[in-house]
């Protein structure tokens, strides 16, 4: 790419050489950041019923995202009303990974409020500043200003970040040349999404086949009797769930417990000493869970999940934990199967409850009456051995993309840094 023929130093480590009549002005001098309204519980309403307020979790792949909306009926004055091309800002967060996340305002996200933990920057230059804004030299000054005690982006620390300011005319074509490149980036990364979730797809798809119709597709079939497992080898058994399990719930207090966490992912053993997250007062009451046993979120069917521990420990006593009655029978035959009815929204379908606030259970009588396919032990074993076969190869095309993925987002971040530092000149670059 052609480069600037003359530099000078910028005088600031992280920026190293800019062209030489650029400037660099601390961001105070080139807009003005403006903090989001502050509202209380009380001024929350239904929508329709007031004004949407934009917060830090609408800010999403640097886009203004309308998920998970919250209204307000109070007096906005009206500075806190987004105008095009103001670029919206996390300011506080949970998560520090999100503070400096921004979003360029547009026709959509105009003439709407923004919430507390949001700044907005109002500028003559936002479409450039919003690209410094998602380059490192922006996450990097933002870094130095979070501590394990500060964890937010003030007016002053905003106010004071050292920006490079390119003639007008630069800016716009860099703004030009990045708008560009950056969407041939986008497509070609949602593209890669789009694989994963085929691929995710394809693995459930493979999955449900073995664990409800088996390895032969030549074999004889006969209705199961049970409309979301449709029909089945004839050699094939339909039993219930209590007739091949054991529900138990073994109480045992221990001094230094492996507490074990139920996630998305299967059993994780919690670290205790990591304070980030939920922890109980006491493990006291905690239930026992051996190696082999099943530990069901029965609680939360919708972002629950269900594994067989591989662990020994203790889990939350609201957790359904239960072990199969014959031991030598394929216990991941039957976990497939019971992940299956997660990923498949069956056992949501059986269950009872308020879903609105995460408590759509599995009652214990409907659990026990579940029906389950048997096939011999001989298949349950089959099935198993393919199925981490299948997943083995899917793993590892999965694991090739999201490394594609990793080396498009660098090299977004250096081209987007390369060109708001001046270090490729795009002022005449040719764009389809």
């Amino acid at each position: 790419m052609k480069v600037y023929s003359v530099v000078k130093d910028s005088e600031i480590e992280w920026m190293g050489t800019i062209p030489e009549h650029w400037e660099v002005k601390k961001l105070k001098l080139l807009g003005e950041a403006i903090t989001g309204l502050t509202y209380s519980p009380n001024d929350v309403v239904n929508k329709g019923e007031g004004i949407l307020v934009l917060r830090a979790s609408n800010i999403q792949n640097n886009q203004i995202k309308f998920e998970n909306n919250v209204y307000v009926d109070t007096q906005i004055p009206f500075k806190l009303i987004t105008r095009k091309n103001d670029i919206l800002i996390c300011s506080r967060n949970g998560s520090r990974k999100l503070i400096g996340k921004a979003a360029l305002i547009d026709n959509q996200s105009e003439g709407i409020s923004f919430g507390a933990f949001t700044t907005v920057f109002r500028s003559d230059l936002s479409e450039y500043l919003f690209y410094v804004f998602l380059s490192p030299i922006f996450e990097f000054q933002i870094g130095t200003f979070l501590t394990s005690t500060i964890n937010q982006l003030t007016i002053g620390n905003l106010n004071s970040l050292q920006i490079p300011v390119p003639s007008k005319r630069e800016q716009k074509s860099i703004v030009n040349y990045l708008k560009v490149k950056t969407k041939e980036i986008d497509l070609l990364l949602n593209q890669k999404q789009l694989l994963i979730s085929l691929l995710e797809q394809q693995r459930q798809s493979i999955i449900t086949e073995a664990v409800t119709k088996g390895l032969n597709p030549n074999v004889k079939m006969k209705d199961s009797g049970v409309e979301w497992i449709g029909e089945i080898p004839e050699h094939w058994d339909v039993n219930k769930i209590k007739f091949k399990f054991d529900i138990r719930k073994f109480i045992q207090p221990s001094e230094n417990p492996t507490v074990l966490s139920l996630t998305q992912r299967g059993l994780k053993i919690k670290d205790l000493k990591d304070f980030s997250g939920q922890h109980a007062e006491s493990y006291d009451k905690y239930q026992k869970v051996e190696f082999k046993d099943y530990v069901m979120n029965g609680m939360d069917l919708l972002t629950g999940y269900v594994d067989c521990s591989p662990f020994e420990g203790v889990t939350s006593p609201d957790y359904r934990v239960f072990r199969i009655k014959d031991n030598t029978e394929c216990h991941d035959y039957y976990l497939r199967y019971f992940q299956m009815c997660y990923f498949t929204k069956i056992f949501y379908g059986h269950g009872q409850g308020v879903s609105n606030f995460g408590r759509w259970r599995l009652q214990t009588d409907v659990f026990k009456e579940f029906p389950i396919p048997v096939p011999p032990k001989n298949e349950q074993f089959e099935v198993s051995k393919y199925l981490k076969t299948k997943e083995s190869e899917i793993d590892k095309s999965l694991e090739l993309i999201k490394l594609d993925i990793e080396k498009l987002k660098e090299y977004r971040q250096a081209l987007i840094y390369e060109a708001v530092t001046g270090k490729i000149d795009v002022r005449d670059m040719e764009l389809d």
